[in-house]
């Protein structure tokens, strides 16, 4: 099976023996990774130039999410790098949208969140790429709120909830909510609600045997869930720190700049692995970026794999699985 990485710049176990805070967790150093791997970049050129918020690719076909565009979705030819359609209006109409994200790709079913609606929109791949009027063969509103995330998950949908006790919310695939799941990951350190809701920010991806992945973006921690909700296995490293977190008045919590670092961003399932960018850097750092010079590849089981070190940064990318 073929892979293609598709990277956009936007200006376009091995059980080691640290301790760590996080209760019932298993460390990961850098030698863990079986591989070390770089990758130079290949610069594409389009006729126009990109400034998405989010990317996805099958085959030939690169689709951007461009909110200061006209339409929302523009969708390009990598062969010829033009543009070959463009459409959905940002708005509130029927099939308008505010705030689009990709989730994964079912075969040819193309499936986008709108966070400001809770709204799940599925498309006709074939139809999405060529129809600048395309509507959706299928629409979720979601019963309950979510925020940054959402999969698909076997027959229902699982996607970030903005609770204090639980992380994520369970819905059927009518967008009733069946539960709330997921605690916080259990640590030695001492949160308010507001501390640990935002310290907790994290990216998930799902698979087709039901796991959950979630990847944490100001500590570098990763924990899996089986097809039954329950917590398998959690993993820190590779380099152990902590996100720490202060609330400030109005419920308002904010990082404590001399000791936050960046972590995982944009995870993507790969089949039999999981590969997320990964950033490391301390956000007070004058020379700070959000870019990432590092991709990491796990199991599903939560083992190292390989790390890639990228030529060019970057602060998304997407894999095709064909």
């Amino acid at each position: 099976m073929r892979k293609y990485i598709v990277y956009i710049s936007l200006l376009i176990i091995h059980i080691s023996c640290n301790t760590s805070k996080y209760e019932n967790v298993e460390t990961v150093e850098w030698s863990d990774f079986k591989i070390a791997k770089n990758i130079t970049a290949k610069e594409l050129n389009f006729e126009n130039s990109l400034r998405p918020t989010d990317i996805l690719v099958k085959d030939s076909i690169l689709i951007t999410i461009e909110l200061q565009s006209d339409k929302i979705f523009q969708v390009y030819n990598l062969n010829s790098m033009e543009r070959i359609n463009e459409c959905i209006n940002i708005g509130q109409g029927p099939n308008d949208m505010l705030i689009p994200q990709f989730m994964e790709m079912r075969g040819d079913e193309l499936n986008v969140l709108d966070l400001a609606t809770y709204s799940v929109y599925t498309f006709d791949f074939n139809d999405f790429i060529i129809n600048p009027v395309t509507e959706p063969i299928r629409k979720i509103k979601l019963e309950a709120p979510i925020f940054v995330t959402a999969q698909f998950l076997g027959n229902n949908i699982v996607g970030k909830s903005f609770n204090p006790e639980y992380q994520l919310t369970l819905f059927g695939i009518k967008g009733e909510k069946i539960k709330d799941f997921a605690t916080y990951p259990s640590s030695s350190m001492n949160y308010t609600d507001a501390e640990r809701i935002e310290a907790s920010y994290m990216k998930l991806v799902t698979n087709d045997l039901g796991k959950i992945a979630i990847f944490y973006y100001m500590t570098d921690l990763l924990e899996i869930y089986g097809s039954d909700q329950q917590l398998l296995k959690r993993v820190h490293g590779p380099d152990h720190f902590y996100s720490e977190f202060k609330e400030k008045e109005h419920g308002i919590a904010s990082p404590k700049r001399d000791v936050s670092r960046d972590a995982f961003v944009c995870p993507r399932n790969a089949g039999n692995n999981l590969f997320v960018l990964y950033n490391g850097k301390f956000i007070h750092d004058p020379d700070h970026t959000s870019a990432c010079s590092k991709l990491l590849s796990f199991s599903w089981e939560g083992v190292p794999d390989v790390f890639y070190n990228l030529n060019d940064p970057l602060i998304s990318f997407d894999i095709d699985q064909k």
